[in-house]
């Protein structure tokens, strides 16, 4: 594609100006050159238009290149210019240069043009190229400069050494150094001490991790002597030849930080001050949270009254020889000095005195006087608008304290002017209520304090003597419940006009706490009582009643806090069963409110349907006969439909001309009920496993003996072949007894599990039988197989038993008939199924897929399935334990179960456990009969206490070639020891014997004495009997029980071999 090239040519010869346009495009140019003879034309073309390139000829008759080139230098200078001629000189050339020609051409060399233009446009490009770079430089440069003077943050270039090369001028601001000031010296003498060795390893990091920003805090001094905290972000630019340095971004967070630690102090502070009683407690608590925050060598605070305008010192404290203490005893005129005058109408005053510190007249000196405070804090204690305390604190430093801390320090002095003013007014009132106590308490007369309506506000011991009961329970009464009843009228009248002042004095008859009527002389006065108008009472001996009264009124407190809160239902009914009255726990109960119960028949809680008329009619005559029933049980459906277990009790209440109401108490057992059935369940259970254990492991020892001589009786070599299939059926009965000896050992929590590669397909195709019969006839059974399924690690009884309590799941839910569908197939799940899969994980899975047409599992209760003894069967068809036995075989097995339900439609079971990577080859077998074991010559002890089972296994092992002693415990094991323990080699023993003694400890006692005999453990039971802390491992030094004859020799020998 050509180029664009726009040219000027100042020439007065045509022919020429179109041979150079010519030049041009034939070298690739899209040229348009623009002829112009004069200089009127040549200014004008440059002033309205752009153009790339100027040429002009040296010598024209109205004008001149030179002339021409000047011009254009100085009004559009970046425009590259040639110079032309027929015949120019070298001074003519030298001339051209200097007016600003970029070179020069000599017509009769038209080769030379195109480079001199090339020439001449690289130049000019250049050149534009650097102004545009030196201007992008200035401008970045500019961008810098404004960015860093006006920055609110420090911007710090440190070396390798952490010494200054550049500062911002905020760093004047911050700290109050001026940038150029610090140049050359070290961060670290500004760097707090404390912070160095934090400082030192930051910048290490940063030095040795150019790649990363390096973030620290730290605190430097400023330059008056006060510490600032900073907050830095680092980078390391040392290989940045512009830089050369470490570049750290410093933010001030002084005032962040001083705010956290204020916030953090008073709330602590708040604590504190809440228990406060007194207010000396709460000033030091104040002074010393202000020591906290601000740092003072001396304090006051003092409360003040606006009521008496009056100063009562609290709390005065000095620094003496570097120590604070209280100065006690201060005296000061309570009355408001100049200065605490001005505080308490203006508000706080910092003063900052300079050196040569002087006193001024306007306050009250405290502590040292010979040495005055430099700095003091004065602020108002207020609460609310209502200044109530002034609290001043002191420093003998100059400048210790700013407008910020003055502010901080009000804020403080607010704060805690509520608790001052909480403790002055409890105090005030603790000191008045003393005096009057004092008064009213040794007064000769009984003294009562009554309200206007005669209820009874204080009074005092002698007047609990006149009455002849404690003078408290006289607070709360009615003095007109203090006199006989025949004086009622009367003495209404005579309190009337004692209350309106009309009378000081009546004479009147006061009943005693014996039941003697005695005259009183009663005088009062109109007093102020709290706030409101009172009467004080002057009397003597009124008791009797009042305490009768008292003490009902006080049962009636008492039953009515009973009533309101006790947790179990209450209610009252009367004779007809209409319900006077419930508590509040009577309505959680029933699920009603007292509007909807209260003035209705008690049958309004029963659910609509039941004969509630029967009920009624039956309630009353009960009610007449005065039948109760002390406790019962019952189970009732109330009409919310809530169905609970409730126990009740009945008891009639009679009050002394009041009719009889039957008081019913309700308690809600449901869940003791459901606890108590739980546990009674599962004593069962363990029970029941206890039992399934003792009889599986004495049933193991009997299968031993059957197993291992059927098997001798087989690989002896002389029987007929008939005969070896009977010893062959005896053993395949016998492995079949022993499986289900293990299924009741999982079944007791005693079975270890046994893992070995298995194929699914193979084990549900050999349940196929068996959940038919358990199905029955109304349910469809469909397998579906996969072929080439991969193996699965895991026990054979365990699957079975996974299987066998699916299906039984499935047909209790399918009560009238329906299709149970078994499917086996192998999954992988990647990454992006693990949405669908929560509990899953990445691999290759093989898939037990369980699924019916039953009823279906209701959403609530699908979270629970899988709890042990959840079951939502009747009582007594289900245990709750198939579904949980389930998830804990597939959990030990390190897989997972899904399932899905819909309610109506059916519920499907998924089974995820781990494909192996092994082949089927590799299937474990029956006991390979053929494998050659070697016997030996050593010496073997062995223990059992079963005699069949130990006359066999020292039969086998006489066979193998072996040394055989042999006893029936452990102690009769440990006197065959002693007398032959330097040829015993290894101990066979059982775990569980008799005496005492298991075959652990007889194990640990042996090898105490050496150290390194071999020693193999049989049991019925699994290895987890001998306990979690000692290691046992089937086929290593453990043999289970029943086991093959073989597999005895294959163990003894393996472990005599083992050099671990």
């Amino acid at each position: 594609m050509k180029s664009p090239l726009r040219v000027l040519h100042l020439e007065d010869n045509r022919s020429y100006s179109e041979l150079v346009q010519a030049r041009l495009q034939a070298e690739g140019f899209q040229a348009e050159v623009v002829c112009i003879e004069t200089k009127e034309e040549f200014e004008s073309a440059l002033a309205r238009e752009t153009f790339d390139l100027i040429i002009a000829d040296y010598r024209l008759p109205a004008y001149d290149g030179i002339s021409a080139l000047k011009f254009a230098r100085q009004n559009t200078p970046d425009i590259p210019t040639l110079l032309v001629s027929g015949a120019m000189g070298e001074e003519a050339a030298i001339e051209g240069f200097k007016a600003g020609a970029t070179d020069y051409v000599l017509k009769h060399w038209p080769e030379r043009l195109i480079p001199a233009v090339r020439r001449a446009l690289s130049v000019a490009g250049e050149r534009a190229n650097r102004l545009r770079a030196e201007a992008a430089l200035a401008q970045r440069e500019k961008y810098f400069r404004a960015l860093s003077e006006n920055a609110i943050d420090i911007v710090t270039i440190i070396n390798q050494q952490a010494v200054f090369i550049y500062n911002s001028p905020s760093i004047q601001r911050v700290a109050g150094y001026a940038p150029q000031e610090l140049i050359g010296t070290s961060v670290f003498n500004l760097v707090h001490p404390d912070d160095h060795a934090r400082v030192r390893e930051d910048l290490e990091h940063c030095l040795q991790h150019p790649e990363t920003t390096t973030v620290s805090e730290f605190r430097v001094r400023h330059k008056n002597g006060s510490w600032r905290y900073l907050e830095s972000i680092g980078r390391n630019l040392l290989n940045e030849p512009e830089i050369s340095g470490v570049v750290v971004n410093c933010r001030d967070v002084t005032d962040r930080r001083r705010v956290e630690h204020y916030n953090e102090v008073l709330s602590r502070l708040g604590l504190k001050l809440s228990s406060a009683t007194g207010s000396e407690g709460a000033a030091k608590i104040i002074v010393e949270v202000a020591d906290d925050l601000f740092g003072w060598d001396a304090c006051t605070l003092n409360l003040y009254s606006p009521d008496e305008d009056k100063i009562y010192p609290v709390l005065t404290i000095d620094t003496i020889r570097g120590e604070k203490l209280e100065i006690s005893g201060t005296e000061i005129d309570k009355h408001p000095t100049t200065r605490t005058r001005r505080i308490i109408n203006n508000g706080p005053e910092l003063i900052l005195r300079q050196e040569p510190i002087t006193i001024g007249n306007d306050g009250i000196t405290i502590g040292d006087k010979a040495r005055p405070s430099a700095s003091l804090m004065f602020v108002p204690i207020r609460n609310r608008t209502r200044v109530i305390g002034i609290l001043s604190i002191q420093s003998y430093r100059l400048k210790a304290y700013d407008e910020k801390d003055l502010a901080a320090l009000q804020t403080l002095a607010d704060y805690c002017g509520g608790a001052l003013e909480r403790i002055r007014i409890e105090q005030a009132l603790r000191e008045s209520e003393r005096r009057f106590r004092h008064l009213f308490e040794n007064s000769p007369d009984a003294i009562f304090v009554e309200d206007v309506n005669g209820t009874v506000l204080d009074a005092n011991v002698a007047a609990g003597w006149l009455h002849a009961m404690p003078y408290r329970q006289l607070i709360g009464k009615n003095v007109a419940e203090l006199v006989p009843p025949e004086e009622h009228e009367k003495f209404r009248q005579n309190f009337q006009k004692l209350a309106a002042g009309e009378i000081r004095q009546v004479l009147g008859l006061s009943s005693t706490s014996d039941g003697r009527v005695i005259p009183v002389e009663v005088r009062t006065s109109q007093i102020d009582y709290s706030g409101k108008p009172a009467l004080l009472l002057h009397v003597r001996d009124i008791s009797e009643r009042k305490e009768a009264e008292e003490a009902l009124k006080g049962s009636e407190i008492r039953f009515h806090s009973v009533w309101e809160n006790s947790v179990d239902g209450m209610r009252l009914t009367d004779e007809n069963g209409i319900i006077i009255a419930v508590n509040e726990a009577f309505c959680k109960l029933v699920g009603m409110n007292r509007q909807e119960l209260e003035g209705k028949p008690f049958t309004v809680t029963y659910a609509v349907g039941e004969n509630l008329e029967q009920k009624l009619a039956f309630y009353r005559q009960r009610f007449q006969e005065r039948t109760v029933a002390r406790r019962i049980e019952r189970k009732l459906t109330f009409r919310s439909g809530k169905t609970v277990n409730l126990e009740g009790a009945n008891s009639y209440v009679e009050v002394h001309g009041q009719k009889p109401l039957l008081l019913g108490l309700f308690r809600d057992i449901t869940e003791q009920k459901r606890l108590e059935d739980q546990l009674r369940h599962s004593q069962k259970m363990d029970a029941i496993g206890q039992l399934a254990g003792g009889v599986a492991h004495d049933f193991n020892n009997i299968l031993t003996v059957i197993q291992g001589h059927a098997s001798l009786l087989r690989s002896s070599g002389k029987l007929e072949d008939f005969m070896i299939t009977s010893a062959e059926q005896i053993v395949q009965a016998a492995d079949r007894a022993a499986g289900l000896t293990r299924q009741l050992l999982t079944f007791s929590r005693r079975q270890m599990m046994q893992p070995k590669l298995l194929d699914l397909n193979v084990v549900v195709s050999n349940m196929t039988k068996m959940l038919g019969r358990i199905l029955g006839e109304d349910i469809a059974l469909q397998f579906n197989y996969a072929p080439n399924l991969p193996l699965v690690h895991a026990d054979s009884g365990m699957m079975e038993q996974v299987l066998l309590n699916l299906a039984v799941n499935s047909r209790d839910a399918m009560r009238g008939g329906g299709q149970l569908t078994v499917k086996i197939f192998g999954m992988e799940i990647t990454g992006l199924e693990m949405n669908e899969h929560p509990e899953g994980r990445t691999g290759h899975f093989v898939c037990l897929k369980v699924s019916d047409t039953g009823c279906g599992i209701e959403p609530k209760n699908l979270p629970h399935i899988f709890e042990p003894f959840f079951t939502t069967k009747a009582i007594g068809k289900g245990t709750g334990l198939g579904l949980a036995t389930v998830y804990g075989i597939v959990k030990q097995h390190q897989g997972w179960i899904e399932v899905t339900s819909s309610p109506g439609v059916g519920t499907t079971f998924q089974v995820f456990l781990l494909a192996s990577n092994e082949s089927s080859s590799k299937l474990n077998g029956t006991t390979p009969l053929e494998e050659a074991v070697r016997g030996g010559t050593e010496t073997i002890l062995v223990v059992e206490d079963e005699a069949a089972v130990r006359e066999l296994v020292c039969k086998i092992l006489i066979s193998r070639g072996y040394q055989v002693l042999h006893a029936v415990s452990g102690s009769k094991a440990l006197e065959v020891w002693k007398e032959h323990k330097n040829r015993i080699d290894l101990l066979l023993t059982d775990m569980v014997m008799p005496d005492g003694m298991s075959g652990r400890d007889l194990a640990e006692q042996i090898q105490t004495e050496k150290p390194g005999l071999k020693a193999v453990f049989t049991s019925g039971y699994s290895s987890e009997i001998a306990g979690k802390d000692f290691i046992l491992k089937e086929g290593l030094n453990f043999l289970q029980k029943p086991y093959h004859p073989h597999k005895l020799v294959r163990v003894i020998r393996k472990c005599l071999d083992d050099n671990n």
